[in-house]
């Protein structure tokens, strides 16, 4: 039998620090391996039924941390299997996104009933920030009361979030989990006998702005937002890469900047963006860059500029593999075309790549990962940054491109964090691929690469595990 590696000091104090409690959150960076501190956990209190709440790209890689570090007598079983046997099964995965079907929601809630557990996990909690949601209503209820949804139906003894970025946009996207499961402790702190709605709670902990049709969030309120995190301690437990793990190297993020767009297109973009970036705060300015990119008159540019961007800095990524005869690379887009440009590429070029993308089947997705994590000729990874950024590892790498960098900047740091992981003995540089010409492109790129660090006061530390441009990394 393998011997498996003892688990660093801080996965022990992780551990410690879960098993005592019924509602704990653990918020430690990507890559720390916040899966064996929860296994483990379960391990001590003996748990024996559990449930784990995932995205489904996380079930395969759930499945291959429970054969590592779990019980032996557990059975591993996915809900949604067609072969799925309830009450032989002590470890069941659930998709969030396949809980979004009511027919599913349904079926699962009846089998919990039947089949209670002792724990519930929730991964990647950041997947359930949407209080209107339908996979946030399935899990926690549609009053966010627990008064329904399948936690209520398989009443846990214990309940355990994790995620690396349990804030995306703003503090408000913890609200779900703090209306749901601890309602006690909002009540202490609005002084009131029952929780505050979701707009008395982001009234108070974030900052918002009079936007013509009503009052918006813009961002996290500095001022008080410390009270929330203090108020959290008991139960929220947050690590850095810096702070618990001195030989990991940081991760060193600076932009690539092309030239790819003419006089003619940057006036069209501007014009489009419906503001000089320059005058906007950094929270105004991700709020009307997320505008911009989903607005339908400005898609076709958008992939347009992506290919473009693609076109140049596969040149660049040649010249890194040529010059670097056995390392790989991690490339992450947006679009299906700019992937198909990359995969093109590198596959006339001798490097093997392979891909995932939103509609990649979760076999092929693990047959992708292994084949970049295990064989020296498969050089190159590409992804589709929303469907690749979570729950896979990618160590085998530690050069990152975002040709297409998602306006959301945790989105951009879990992709990046693929890479930062346990295993991985190199600093990570990742690079964002910005169109120099564009004055839009131009901010989004300091922006982008200055929010990975946004959750600072929040967590109570200084970095999340990213440089700023023009920074040296951390020494250790």
């Amino acid at each position: 039998m393998t011997q498996l590696p003892p688990p660093f000091p801080y996965q022990i104090d992780g551990e410690m620090f879960l098993a005592p409690r019924r509602v704990a959150f653990l918020g430690d960076d990507a890559g720390l391996g916040k899966s064996r501190q929860l296994i483990e956990a379960a391990r001590t209190r003996k748990y024996n039924r559990i449930v784990i709440f995932c995205p489904a790209i996380g079930r395969v890689s759930w499945r291959i941390q429970l054969e590592t570090w779990g019980d032996p007598t557990w059975q591993v079983m996915d809900i949604a299997d067609k072969y799925f046997q309830g009450p032989g099964a002590a470890v069941v995965l659930v998709s969030v996104q396949w809980l979004s079907d009511k027919t599913n929601r349904a079926r699962a809630e009846r089998y919990f009933r039947r089949n209670p557990v002792d724990l519930a996990i929730i991964d990647e909690g950041q997947f359930l920030k949407g209080k209107d949601a339908a996979r946030t209503k399935a899990v926690y209820g549609g009053r966010l009361d627990l008064s329904g949804g399948v936690i209520a139906a398989a009443e846990p003894k214990a309940i355990w979030v994790a995620s690396a970025t349990f804030t995306p946009t703003n503090i408000g996207d913890f609200y779900p989990h703090l209306r749901a499961l601890t309602p006690d402790l909002l009540c202490r702190l609005f002084q009131s006998s029952k929780p505050p709605s979701y707009t008395h709670f982001t009234d108070r902990f974030c900052e918002k702005k009079d936007d013509g049709f009503g009052l918006k969030i813009v961002g996290n309120n500095m001022s008080t937002i410390g009270e929330l995190g203090g108020a959290l301690r008991p139960i929220l437990l947050a690590r850095t890469k810096e702070q618990v793990l001195e030989d990991l190297p940081p991760i060193v993020a600076e932009p690539l900047f092309v030239r790819v767009s003419s006089k003619d297109e940057v006036r069209e973009a501007v014009a489009q963006f419906k503001a000089d970036p320059n005058s906007l705060s950094d929270d105004e300015f991700l709020e009307a860059l997320a505008r911009s990119y989903a607005a339908v008159e400005s898609a076709e540019r958008r992939r347009y500029m992506g290919v473009l961007k693609a076109q140049q800095a596969v040149s660049h990524a040649g010249a890194f593999l040529e010059a670097n005869p056995g390392r790989k690379l991690v490339i992450f887009c947006h679009h299906r075309d700019v992937i198909h440009e990359v995969m093109c590429w590198a596959g006339a070029d001798g490097y093997a790549p392979v891909a995932i993308e939103g509609s990649t089947s979760t076999r092929d997705r693990d047959a992708a990962v292994h084949a970049f994590q295990n064989d020296p000729a498969t050089r190159v990874f590409a992804g589709q940054i929303r469907a690749a950024s979570t729950s896979i590892t990618l160590t085998a790498a530690s050069r990152v491109l975002l040709i297409e960098p998602d306006p959301t900047p945790d989105v951009n740091y879990q992709a990046i964090s693929r890479c930062h992981r346990l295993g991985q003995r190199d600093s990570v540089f990742a690079q964002f691929v910005m169109d120099d010409a564009n004055p839009i492109e131009r901010r989004a790129a300091k922006t982008l690469i200055r929010r990975a660090t946004d959750n600072a006061s929040f967590y109570g530390t200084d970095l999340r595990g990213v440089a700023q441009p023009g920074r040296q990394p951390n020494a250790h």
